[in-house]
């Protein structure tokens, strides 16, 4: 069988369908049974190709003949070869020829949220494909909470033919909603609109739920919870500190401290930091000198290059266009040397005196010690 096409631009590729079911163009050879298999849910691709995006001209011709087995299917430029033809050989045969030319749709990887602020104007983009470009005209609706049905949008503006660009300012919270732009050429207008959503903007949330999910002797895993991104894109800092506060000696009890938590804001010099222990400590951030800072699209932290035994302060914040949350805070120890655990249990000796009875007594007995790990 051969597919006779006419198309301007030249075709590219050319599809057998038999019985609704598309013959792959990788099959070259290989039984047609074989080949049906696994195809239906790539029908409806095709067929959406055949009525919505694509010109084709195509014929049919009806095939049958005797009960062979082992048939090859044979595609070469547009023609299709049946040899030793069977009896599921039987049905309707379709080409469908494919070109260039192609109805508007919406670019991959375009920013389809914008926050924004009252009486704040903003230009969103919108891009499409589509061959030919020469006439290509755009069409932009506008949809908000304030409006029952979604009324034509006049300002914005037509670059480099597959752009168009519009401005937008909501004045009011009535005015928050989405934007829809759609494009239409000589081959048809865009099936599905590109949708872009204008939500309030404001600074982010802090992170939630920290917690140092792994720690080594140079090492440390934090891992938080995202807050509200505050209707922008939002990114995620670490600060990590050490200094002379870093000494257990200088914690207090959780209930001493809590009280005088009231006093501290997050704009304050000092913050209340808690370590794995549940105690708390005041630390002067003046007093701490920076150890490194982190910057993440996700707010999981990998620290490393730390100081064995040291503990650190943490401090952990969201931030977007519009500012950054508020710190969390934590405080984080690396484990000790066994170096530093040999050096402490030489500090921490401890002289036994036992008393005995007698002589006799005391070399009579056996005396069974037992020591415990620092």
């Amino acid at each position: 069988m051969e597919c006779q096409v006419k198309a301007n631009p030249q075709v590219k590729e050319v599809v057998w369908i038999h019985d609704g079911r598309p013959i792959h163009s990788f099959m070259a050879t290989g039984n047609v049974e074989d080949s049906e298999k696994g195809v239906d849910s790539d029908l409806n691709q095709y067929q959406s190709v055949l009525n919505q995006r694509y010109r084709y001209d195509h014929h049919y011709q009806q095939q049958q003949g005797p009960n062979h087995h082992g048939s090859t299917i044979i595609m070469t430029n547009q023609s299709l070869v049946i040899q030793k033809v069977h009896r599921s050989h039987r049905g309707r045969y379709q080409c469908v020829a494919l070109n260039d030319q192609v109805v508007p749709g919406c670019k991959a990887n375009q920013k389809h949220q914008y926050g924004v602020s009252k009486n704040e104007q903003i230009r969103i983009r919108c891009e499409v494909d589509a061959e030919p470009t020469d006439d290509l005209t755009f069409r932009w609706t506008l949809n908000t909470s304030g409006t029952e049905t979604a009324i034509e949008w006049p300002s914005f503006t037509i670059v480099n033919k597959t752009i168009s660009i519009a401005t937008y300012r909501p004045e009011s919270s009535l005015d928050y909603g989405t934007l829809a732009c759609s494009a239409q050429n000589k081959i048809g207008i865009q099936e599905r609109p590109c949708v872009y959503s204008v939500v309030p903007a404001g600074r982010p949330d802090g992170v939630r739920g920290c917690a140092i999910t792994n720690h080594s002797m140079n090492t440390l895993l934090i891992e938080c919870l995202p807050g509200d991104d505050g209707g922008l894109r939002q990114h995620f800092n670490l600060e990590v500190y050490y200094g002379p506060n870093e000494s257990r000696s200088s914690m207090k009890v959780l209930s001493e401290a809590s009280a005088q938590s009231k006093s501290f804001s997050s704009s304050s010099s000092s913050s209340i930091v808690f370590d794995n222990q549940g105690v708390s400590a005041i630390q002067h951030h003046q007093q701490l000198r920076l150890h490194s800072n982190h910057s993440s699209s996700q707010p999981n932290f990998l620290v490393s290059s730390l100081t064995p035994g040291t503990t650190y302060t943490l401090n952990v914040y969201a931030a977007n266009a519009k500012g950054r949350s508020q710190t969390v805070s934590l405080s984080a120890m690396t484990l000790a040397s066994p170096e530093k655990h040999v050096a402490r249990a030489r500090d921490s000796e401890t002289k036994l005196t036992f008393f005995f009875a007698s002589e006799q007594e005391a070399s009579n007995k056996s005396l069974y010690i037992r020591f415990l790990p620092y």
